[in-house]
């Protein structure tokens, strides 16, 4: 199975199949999430026809939530929580739902009924098991919650007249919530911060900022720092980082190396912020963590990866854990496909890789010459 294959180094990473269309799976989502233990939580469509939510855990992938096993169909974007239970949207019985499981115990966060007409497809879950979503209910009032299956915490919604449009959520442990809205009165958009009570704005677009507009879905981490990108006022694109109390930075802009971005970064509890872009000139696509090609990069479209070359990459908000492991999906020029994960190894892993190198260097001279 392609998940017991040993890491493999490739510039300063090593890089670990976890699954792939060699084996029973056919297609993969294209936004795996991965938790400070290193677990993964992927979608895939199998061989069989099924279609289900696994989870990756100690080299063995077991299965969350499969359409042979009550679900009628299942969305595509997943997210984990370091207890091990993964969120997800599906349909299950007549309507459709966000659910929280294990794969043995399943809680139900919230589903089509006299209050919800139709709940995210693409969640977040903390620590606490706690799961942040977006959804619209049945009297025509659109919102950011949050839910953990019991209690049910508005976070921001239409009634208030400040926001009309919403982004995909992130939540922290803290029970902090972050996304981005379009004002109600036209005038501009922000990315906000918010528990239930009081709303903290990390960045907008007024006149004294440098933002135009703001894309996807904002990651926030457990110190309340928030990652998104934005389109700037001076023209081009950028990722951005803000805590609500100064001014944003900029980590990375198409005044430089990229000419665009995804519209999710992520950003863990270290500060480190990881996101996709597409390189100028040679139009790759590529997973970077800062604004350098070369330094910054994980991966990119053209490189050698499980024996073939990079042909597409795609990396999502819940994508990057606290040791810097960036989980993606992949496909090859072989026709293989799949998800992988990025470690940086620790010092003596990269030791042990460059003694054997030199060991198995000389051994090669030693057997060309003694022919």
């Amino acid at each position: 199975m392609a998940a017991s294959l040993a890491p493999i180094a490739h510039a300063q990473y090593l890089f670990t199949d976890i699954a792939d269309s060699n084996s029973a799976y056919n297609f993969f989502g294209s936004e795996p999430a991965i938790a400070n233990t290193g677990a993964v939580s992927f979608y895939s469509q199998l061989d069989n026809g099924s279609e289900g939510i696994f989870l990756f855990s100690n080299g063995t992938v077991t299965t969350i939530a499969q359409t042979a096993n009550g679900y009628s169909s299942i969305a595509g974007d997943t997210a984990i929580s370091n207890s091990g239970y993964v969120t997800f949207n599906a349909i299950h019985g007549p309507s459709d739902g966000l659910f929280l499981s294990n794969g043995a115990s399943t809680t139900t966060i919230a589903q089509q009924d006299q209050n919800f007409s139709s709940v995210d497809n693409a969640p977040a879950v903390n620590g606490s098991n706690t799961v942040a979503f977006f959804a619209n209910l049945t009297n025509g009032v659109a919102g950011i919650y949050s839910g953990n299956g019991s209690n049910t915490i508005t976070i921001a919604d239409s009634t208030s007249g400040r926001f009309s449009l919403f982004s995909h959520p992130s939540i922290n442990d803290a029970g902090f919530v972050a996304f981005a809205a379009s004002q109600s009165s036209g005038a501009g958009a922000e990315v906000v911060r918010g528990n239930g009570g009081f709303l903290t704005t990390i960045a907008d677009t007024s006149s004294s900022s440098a933002f135009s507009a703001f894309g996807g879905a904002a990651s926030i981490n457990s110190a309340g720092g928030v990652a998104f990108s934005a389109t700037l006022k001076a023209g081009g694109r950028a990722i951005a980082f803000g805590n609500g109390i100064s001014q944003p930075t900029i980590i990375a802009d198409t005044n430089g190396a990229f000419s665009n971005f995804a519209n999710e970064p992520a950003l863990n509890d270290n500060g480190q912020i990881a996101f996709l872009a597409y390189e100028k000139g040679s139009g790759a696509t590529g997973i970077f963590t800062g604004p350098d090609l070369i330094t910054n990069k994980v991966i990119a479209t053209g490189d050698q990866l499980f024996g073939s070359t990079v042909d597409a990459l795609n990396f999502f908000i819940h994508g990057e854990n606290n040791d810097g492991q960036i989980v993606f999906y992949y496909h090859l020029t072989n026709g293989v496909r799949g998800i992988a994960v990025a470690t940086i190894p620790e010092p003596r892993t990269w030791i042990l890789l460059f003694v054997a190198a030199t060991c198995f260097y000389p051994w090669r001279l030693r057997r060309s010459f003694s022919k």
